[in-house]
């Protein structure tokens, strides 16, 4: 965990942002520990309101205007994110990055691209196919199918 929260905190670097948002539930972990380490306040945005206590669509304390750097684990479609980044702009938050771990390369980056909200990535999917495939992790036949898919979705 130490290593993988240490490429978020390097991908984060030349980011201005205010505070951390994780896309619930794959990046809570990385993201609180993150946020620890760096002393950066993190929110959670809630796609399904709460139906007890405070029914806010955000949880954590945060202030309008700040800017919010949204985390999560890979991105395929950006469904996730495009419905994070509406909660969070609707109560006045500023989005314009997302950082992932894995780029699926399956046109989530375009379509965040269109939004206006840069995409940052520490690996590529195709580039760990190929680091597989030369370290012998996959066959080629797995590499091939993989990359076929890719390619038709």
């Amino acid at each position: 965990m130490d290593s993988t929260v240490e490429v978020y905190k390097n991908l984060a670097n030349d980011i201005e942002f205010d505070i951390l948002a994780d896309i619930p539930m794959a990046a809570t972990p990385i993201v609180a520990i993150l946020s620890h380490i760096s002393r950066i306040p993190m929110i959670t945005p809630r796609v399904d309101e709460k139906e007890h206590g405070i029914k806010r669509r955000i949880d954590g304390v945060f202030k309008q205007g700040q800017r919010v750097l949204v985390i999560d684990d890979l991105i395929t479609l950006a469904d996730s994110k495009l419905a994070t980044i509406k909660i969070l702009e609707d109560n006045g938050l500023r989005v314009s990055d997302v950082l992932v771990l894995i780029d699926r390369e399956q046109g989530g980056v375009e379509a965040l691209k269109k939004h206006g909200i840069s995409c940052h990535s520490a690996f590529k999917l195709r580039s760990l196919l190929d680091f597989y495939l030369e370290e012998r992790k996959i066959s080629p036949e797995q590499y091939q199918k993989t990359v076929k898919y890719l390619q038709s979705s």
